[in-house]
């Protein structure tokens, strides 16, 4: 009798000793996830930049071209640290077209980094860009371009698109100059002429005594014959040329006027030239073809030059 009393003592006991070990178990496995979760990575809950009132694309980093008309520059995003994006600009010389490669080297790609790309003209006009739809979408590699660009500054605009995303990165750029003749729009701003009146074959002038009548002039004697008058002399060509702002454009610190003299009015590159009656709008002439040629002013809007008289003269 005394032994079963000591058996169910110690059976009693060891399942004491077994509950305590499970309950034990059971909250060091739930402090190990606790534990885990914890050291899980942070989210940062900012939008990447260092304040929402920065303006960074007026102050970019320009990307020189070289005799190859090629350029390049490197450096560093990361999300976390508020260096989501980069501005560059690129100063394009004359008119063509413009591609812009970049290379991304992610530090912790997982499959899902994307870093997005935007070619911007003036008036902050998107050009080329990327989508999280494009078949080139979370590739390391992207390339972007834009063709027929006049001369002027473009933006280049490289933004991390995660908020876990980190990545050192390349940007290429290679220009390809291509001249193109401005478009006009001659005659379509021309007015058409109003109804002009009739005029009748005979003289219907209201009291109009010599009406049907022959007018004899007499010449009293020893009067003098008129002389006939002399012909004018003919004046030297005038060189300087009048024309017309058929178009102006701006960017971030000009405006390109198309303008509508070219080599047939003799004018030629080197040319001064100013809009009339606008202060401060002097400019040389370049780029001139046969009916065109091109100007840039600094300081002034493309609604103050637009339409207006130009004057052209030699320098």
């Amino acid at each position: 009798m005394s032994n079963r009393r000591g058996q169910q003592g110690s059976c009693y006991v060891l399942g004491m000793l077994r509950g305590r070990t499970t309950l034990l178990l059971t909250l060091l496995t739930f402090g190990l996830a606790l534990a885990v979760t914890a050291c899980g990575p942070t989210i940062p809950e900012h939008n990447g930049y260092k304040s929402a009132k920065a303006t960074p694309w007026r102050s970019p980093k320009a990307i020189k071209l070289d005799e190859k008309q090629e350029g390049k520059a490197d450096g560093e995003l990361d999300y976390a640290s508020q260096k989501r994006a980069k501005w560059y600009a690129v100063d394009l010389p004359s008119s063509g077209d413009l591609q812009v490669t970049v290379e991304a080297n992610p530090a912790n790609d997982t499959g899902d980094f994307d870093l997005g790309i935007e070619l911007v003209g003036p008036g902050n006009r998107v050009l080329a860009g990327t989508d999280p739809d494009d078949e080139d979408a979370r590739e390391l590699t992207k390339t972007r371009s834009a063709a027929g660009l006049l001369a002027g500054r473009y933006l280049i605009h490289l933004y991390l698109q995660g908020r876990l995303d980190n990545s050192d990165y390349e940007v290429k750029v290679r220009f390809s100059p291509k001249f193109t003749e401005a478009a006009s729009d001659f005659p379509a701003q021309v007015q058409y002429l109003r109804p002009l009146a009739l005029v009748p074959v005979i003289d219907d002038t209201p009291g109009s005594g010599s009406r049907g009548k022959t007018v004899v002039v007499r010449r009293t004697p020893g009067q003098p014959r008129p002389r006939p008058p002399k012909p004018e002399e003919e004046k030297p060509p005038s060189t300087t040329v009048t024309a017309t702002v058929l178009r102006a454009t701006m960017n971030d610190q000009s405006t390109i006027l198309i303008v509508s003299a070219g080599a047939s009015a003799g004018v030629a590159d080197g040319w001064k030239g100013v809009v009339a009656g606008v202060k401060g709008s002097n400019f040389r002439v370049t780029n001139v073809t046969e009916r065109n040629c091109r100007g840039i002013i600094g300081g002034l809007t493309a609604e103050q030059v637009s339409g207006k008289k130009v004057i052209l003269t030699p320098p």
